[in-house]
């Protein structure tokens, strides 16, 4: 059953009566549906899954920002979870947890990525923009061409998940993606003080394991662990569900 937090701004759903010991957020395109078997098979432990702005029931927000932005929105979200609550980020929902924790750091108790683009691929050769786009874009910025030049380009070359996302939500999109090429996540999980586990399938191809080795090894295997899902691909909230539920226990046991 969906519950409105935030003046309506914010949509999710609880799993057991009391204050949630566990907030999760799904991925880009997304919805708190993802974490439904998660709640299904955790019987003990309070979960609250939310649509983030833009996603689900959820209207996007009123500006574009970046992590830190919907890490703001979240507050009223955070205010009623229970104390040293754990984190369970997947995907774009895991750069919010990051930002979570970065505008919160004694808030929480332990934190769960999962399919998290937190780093550039290790090895992935990125492309440039396509001529046009690029030459739209320098004329744009010194006003020598409108920025429906560059949203056409854009709409012509973009990523699907570019394609598919409109108005607010494509700077949005913008915003996260240079986060993660500028290496921010890494920096702020480097300052942060809770355990962390990095909860990947093996097969995932779209963040594939090699961008968790890498921050694990950034982070420390005293802080940090990996722990690799057989033939988990990039969707392991709907997946490998009782994955997620081990390591919260786990990490419910330190915090």
């Amino acid at each position: 059953m969906l519950t409105s937090y935030a003046d309506g701004t914010i949509y999710g759903s609880a799993s057991l009566e009391g204050k949630p010991k566990v907030l999760a957020l799904h991925g880009w395109g997304r919805s708190y549906r993802d974490f439904g078997e998660l709640c299904s098979i955790e019987k003990d432990v309070p979960i609250l899954s939310i649509d983030l702005p833009g996603f689900g029931e959820s209207p996007p927000p009123e500006k574009s920002g970046g992590s830190l932005w919907y890490a703001e929105m979240l507050k009223p979200i955070v205010d009623q979870l229970d104390s040293r609550p754990i984190l369970v980020g997947h995907s774009f929902g895991g750069r919010v947890a990051i930002g979570l924790i970065e505008k919160f750091p004694d808030r929480f108790g332990g934190l769960i990525l999962t399919g998290v683009p937190l780093i550039k691929t290790p090895g992935k050769v990125v492309k440039k923009p396509p001529a046009k786009l690029r030459l739209a874009k320098f004329a744009n910025k010194y006003k020598l061409a409108p920025t429906s030049i560059v949203d056409k380009y854009r709409n012509a070359y973009g990523s699907p998940d570019y394609k598919r996302a409109s108005g607010v939500m494509r700077q949005v999109l913008v915003t996260v993606l240079a986060e993660t090429n500028s290496g921010l996540y890494v920096d702020w999980l480097m300052g942060a003080k809770l355990p962390v586990v990095l909860l990947w399938g093996e097969m995932d191809l779209e963040i594939p394991i090699s961008v968790a080795q890498s921050v694990r090894e950034s982070l420390g295997a005293d802080r940090c662990e990996l722990r690799a899902v057989k033939e988990g691909s990039h969707f392991l909230p709907t997946e490998h569900p009782f994955e997620i539920k081990t390591a919260i226990h786990d990490l419910l046991k330190v915090s």
